[in-house]
């Protein structure tokens, strides 16, 4: 279990690492370098962000899922505020990569509720919604913009291309692209796996349910009946397979983030308490989810300011954190508020 643990958690440690570089956060424990000003401007750029337009909700149209995210935001934050040596952290970070995906998620819905669409019912429409979102048109803001499908990877930022690389080697800003398309990839192909087994239990029902008709027919004529027989779990073809593939939607970052959140929820709660060789990248762990959920948390809260109008969204953001969040206990909305006002 140690060496499994050990090895699951070196390559997240670099997923992570990679997808915090991919916005430009070039860090590494301690150092607490703010790069938010750069991924704001990065936005701002962006055509996508330069087309939004009010579409008349308001923010009680939204409160509920945008304060749902903040509140997330704060108890990862202080988490880790509180964690007073390694194998604390540990535990914490097992729930630190469920609280930034539940940032994900509900800055998603907040988003949807904006552009006046309905509330997301379930985890798989809320992905599909930000695969949308940030995946269906051509953008360079990777991470969150990046994505694989079964024609390949989308977004790939400007100027890159990706090449394979093992995900045990150390994240550089040269292979940053890479290590984050081998996570995206992985964590589709886990679901392509799942799908050919579903396709290959179709298959078997199929040929069992032919069994049977013939079987009503030999009967209607008198023939005496059969015992029903056994039906192995038939192989797919290959272009079986490739059907499949063409029908699973394109995955993204919030796809990964569900992928470690089943995973340390579910399969392998180990990783994080027993996986990290040193304290050191315990840490790096923890900084590396708290970052990437402190970025998304502004890329959206950008969009929602824009949507919404940015004196209301400021003016209500600014309250919650006023009445809900110490200075002290590390959360960077107060950083993220900063940025906005200057919209």
């Amino acid at each position: 279990m140690g060496d499994e643990s050990e090895g699951s958690f070196r390559s997240h440690l670099q997923y992570l690492r990679a997808f915090n570089m991919l916005y430009g956060d070039k860090h590494v424990f301690p150092d607490n370098s703010n790069v938010l000003p750069s991924v704001g401007e990065r936005l701002m750029q962006t055509r996508r962000w330069q087309n939004l337009r009010p579409l008349g909700a308001h923010f009680e149209d939204i409160e509920q899922s945008i304060r749902n995210a903040w509140g997330t935001e704060m108890l990862l934050s202080m988490n880790g505020q509180l964690a007073g040596d390694d194998e604390l952290l540990r535990l914490v970070n097992n729930w630190s990569a469920v609280q930034v995906y539940y940032i994900f998620y509900h800055v998603t819905q907040a988003l949807m509720l904006a552009r006046n669409q309905p509330r997301p019912e379930s985890h798989e429409i809320t992905k599909r919604q930000y695969t949308d979102e940030w995946l269906g048109r051509s953008i360079d803001m990777a991470p969150w913009s990046l994505g694989v499908g079964s024609a390949g990877y989308i977004n790939v930022p400007a100027g890159q291309s990706v090449t394979n690389t093992h995900h045990w080697r150390r994240c550089t800003e040269a292979n940053c692209v890479d290590i984050a398309a081998v996570a995206l990839r992985a964590t589709r192909d886990d679901r392509l796996r799942e799908a050919w087994s579903e396709a290959r239990e179709r298959k078997r029902s199929q040929k069992r349910k032919e069994w049977r008709e013939a079987e009503k027919v030999r009967l209607a004529k008198g023939k005496a009946r059969r015992s029903e027989p056994k039906f192995p779990l038939p192989r797919l073809t290959e272009s079986e397979k490739k059907e499949a593939d063409q029908r699973l939607r394109a995955y993204s970052l919030m796809d990964y983030f569900w992928r470690l959140r089943i995973k340390t929820n579910y399969k392998d709660s180990s990783m994080f308490t027993s996986g990290p060789v040193r304290a050191s990248d315990t840490k790096q762990a923890y900084r590396d989810l708290v970052q990437i959920a402190v970025a998304t948390l502004l890329v959206h809260e950008m969009t929602l300011a824009k949507l919404i109008g940015p004196t209301e969204f400021v003016q209500r953001m600014e309250q919650w954190a006023n009445l809900n969040t110490p200075r002290d206990m590390g959360a960077r909305i107060y950083e993220r508020l900063a940025l906005i006002k200057n919209i």
